[in-house]
């Protein structure tokens, strides 16, 4: 069980907590595939941390931390937050043209600029196909809780009626009683 407040972990699994909204959101740039431009996992960890080879290196040596945390660091976390930096970076360019790290990846990067343009238009189209896809499933989550509520209501209205016939037999019941004793 992870030491994280209730909110961290909440908006760790994909839920906003921002002015009181509960919905699920998405990361448009995860649904790019980036081993197309820059290639596997390793490669893409060699691009962002030029140093890699010399850390795992270290790591394995007599001297390296053999501790779990080290190597969960340097063989999966490092290589995710490659794949973060490249999937972020699309927006980064823009946003901050002339910032160190934008500039080290137009450098460092060939081609970096005019393949972030290109995957924020696919996403864009991306979006959309995301958001009808959240729509329909929306309509069809409506219709099966309103159906749920026509259900409920047909078995509700069902043992009402038989109440509201349960109540007449015994008003006339009653009726029959009354004239029975007054004659």
């Amino acid at each position: 069980m992870p030491d994280l407040p209730p909110k961290a972990m909440h908006v760790a699994a994909g839920f906003s907590l921002c002015w009181g909204h509960t919905e699920v959101y998405y990361v448009p740039c995860t649904h790019l595939d980036l081993t197309e431009k820059w290639g596997d996992e390793e490669t893409q960890t060699h691009l962002i941390f030029p140093a890699i080879d010399m850390w795992w290196a270290h790591h394995a040596s007599d001297n390296g931390d053999k501790s779990r945390t080290s190597h969960n660091f340097l063989y999966h976390t490092l290589p995710f937050m490659a794949k973060v930096v490249l999937q972020d970076g699309i927006y980064w360019v823009e946003d901050f043209p002339n910032h160190e790290v934008s500039l080290q990846w137009i450098c460092k990067l060939p081609g970096y600029l005019k393949w972030a343009h290109a995957s924020q238009e696919k996403l864009e189209h991306i979006k959309i196909s995301v958001q009808v896809d959240y729509i329909e499933q929306l309509n069809i989550s409506v219709q099966s809780a309103f159906t749920q509520v026509l259900n409920e209501v047909h078995a509700v209205s069902k043992d009402v009626r038989k109440i509201m016939y349960q109540i007449e037999q015994k008003v006339q019941e009653l009726e029959e009683t009354v004239e029975h004793h007054s004659a």
